[in-house]
């Protein structure tokens, strides 16, 4: 199935017609037979909120989800920060009290299962949270950004970050999950391995990035782009790889997206995605003219 781009400022409108653009006939008919539906959102820092998912695009989500199931909907993160108290400071909880069957969920409170990851030869085991293997369709949603330890952070490595559990650590009077201490002890090559291990072994299903307001990251000057755009698919990494490349980045020279590809979880050859080559080229000046 193509990617797909639609245009609109209405978050809640462009997310469910982006979303239900991208499912097939086959992944309608999983959803209709899902017993259990996993939405996982991301939850950014507190001094940003465009570094998280708004849940107007959530609930756009919902409103398709809704259109083949009424099965329990998750709505989950394992954030750096405390994950319940941000999708309370974001409005989550309205979102909630208004759709029904629907949780919130702190991954980080959750069972979890080990999962192998092998750093060269030797396998260290990291901790994942046991949603992953109890959800039947399992949905990334991300905002775009950039990470300073592996470049476009998009729906594959919020996906693989999100459901990856660390140990919480005092920070200034806080618990935090941060996984930079992880990736710091790592080079770079290293960073993109982990997460390209981490998302290729439990994939999402469907894959949307919110780019209706963009937080780009200018010399450390943090400030909106509004590119007025979601881009859906069923295949995260071609999903990801529109997104990249109107950040600026070669979708086939980022590590983790070509190793996600070559493991047979997507491509990063965007000849299928159903995005005029203009419309691309507009938005790829918006955001690098910002």
């Amino acid at each position: 199935m193509p990617v797909v781009v639609i245009e609109g400022e209405e978050r809640r409108r462009v997310a469910r017609q982006a979303f239900d653009a991208a499912l097939s006939p086959s992944l309608q008919a999983r959803i209709r037979q899902a017993g259990l539906l996993l939405i996982k959102t991301h939850i950014g820092p507190a001094q940003f909120t465009l570094a998280s998912v708004s849940p107007d695009t959530v609930r756009g989500v919902i409103d398709a989800l809704r259109m083949y199931s009424d099965a329990p909907i998750v709505i989950a993160d394992g954030a750096e920060r405390d994950t319940e108290a941000g999708m309370l400071e974001l409005g989550y909880d309205e979102l909630k009290r208004a759709t029904r069957d629907t949780y919130l969920v702190d991954m980080h409170r959750e069972p979890t299962f080990d999962q192998a990851v092998y750093l060269g030869e030797s396998p260290v085991m990291m901790r994942r949270a046991n949603l992953l293997n109890e959800a039947h369709v399992s949905i990334a949603i991300s905002p775009m950004l950039i990470s300073d330890h592996y470049g476009p952070r998009l729906t594959t490595a919020t996906f693989a970050e999100g459901t990856w559990l660390v140990p919480g650590r005092q920070r200034q009077g806080e618990v935090s999950f941060a996984r930079a201490p992880w990736y710091d002890a790592y080079d770079e090559a290293t960073v993109h391995d982990v997460v390209a291990q981490l998302f290729a072994a439990h994939p999402a299903d469907v894959s949307l990035i919110d780019g209706i307001l963009v937080l780009k990251n200018d010399g450390g000057v943090r400030k909106p782009v509004p590119l007025g755009v979601m881009i859906a698919g069923d295949d995260a990494v071609a999903t990801d790889s529109v997104g990249a490349l109107i950040m600026g980045y070669e979708p086939a020279r980022v590590p983790y997206l070509a190793s996600i590809a070559a493991a047979g979880h997507g491509t990063v050859d965007l000849s299928s995605a159903d995005v005029s080559p203009h419309l691309l080229n507009d938005l790829m000046e918006r955001y690098s003219g910002a």
